[in-house]
């Protein structure tokens, strides 16, 4: 399995810069990771994209034609959310009838942007037909602003706001987010590290309390990563100069090894 650094802070509009440092940051601490907690030793092939920090539109090619070119399952590991951005593009380009699974504390469909910011890439992906709003899952949300409602409403998109989350606690809402994504045959999975309570998960440039534990999330994961739908994944929005202790580092270092799968 192939872990992809993309160094990108372009898309944060100045709110996260130091987030393009997280992939080394966090390969470094995957090898205090001797395992999985399902004791899987995988020990993956990791690649670096080199990125223009002051032009994305150069930056989200690089990343679209990388992922294009692969056979493999890959993990991305930014960066700020706006890669999410070219590498769903390329991954819908190869799945058809796919799905899109967003673990996040805001919904980032505020503006329309183009190319799309971190606060819009989920807006731009539907309006430029790149998903369907149907297809699409949002989990964890807890801050979002009245726009991004209203366009939520709209599109009538099958959204778990954190106070229903916890109210399902997190088995049971496992269970409903799995049974919704096995719906589509090609699943691609977003992991925001906001999704995750500042007190577990500092190093971000939007913290927003309130939000999963790192023990709930990594439950989550563990068992997202049994879905033989799931067939690309991005973890982003760390920042290691917002850490404290390297807490989140160490957390997104955990949260790619249990995705790991072993050869198809």
């Amino acid at each position: 399995m192939l872990i992809i650094k993309a160094p990108f802070s372009g898309g944060c509009l100045g709110a996260n810069i130091g987030c393009e440092k997280a992939p080394d940051a966090v390969i470094s601490q995957l090898e205090n990771c001797y395992v999985s907690e399902s004791f899987n030793p995988i020990r993956p092939d990791v690649k670096g994209l080199k990125l223009n920090n002051s032009n994305i539109d150069e930056s989200f090619m690089v990343i679209e034609e990388f992922l294009s070119s692969l056979d493999d399952i890959p993990i991305l590991v930014g960066g700020d959310h706006s890669i999410t951005f070219p590498a769903f593009r390329a991954f819908a380009r190869k799945h058809k009838n796919h799905g899109l699974l967003v673990l996040d504390a805001h919904p980032d469909a505020v503006n329309e942007f183009s190319p799309p910011s971190h606060e819009d890439f989920l807006r731009m992906l539907v309006k430029d037909g790149l998903v369907k709003p149907e297809h699409i899952v949002l989990v964890g949300i807890r801050n979002p602003h009245k726009l991004e409602l209203d366009f939520l409403k709209q599109h009538n998109i099958r959204t778990f706001f954190m106070k229903q989350c916890h109210n399902l606690g997190i088995n049971e809402l496992t269970t409903i987010v799995m049974e919704n994504c096995l719906k589509f045959p090609s699943l691609y999975l977003s992991v925001d590290i906001d999704v995750v309570d500042p007190a577990f998960a500092p190093g971000t440039g939007h913290p927003e309390p309130g939000g999963f534990s790192s023990r709930e999330l990594l439950h989550m994961v563990q068992r997202l990563a049994l879905m033989k739908n799931l067939m690309a994944m991005d973890l982003v929005e760390i920042n290691p100069d917002k850490d404290i202790n390297t807490i989140t580092c160490r957390l997104g270092a955990r949260i790619v090894k249990e995705l790991l799968k072993p050869p198809q």
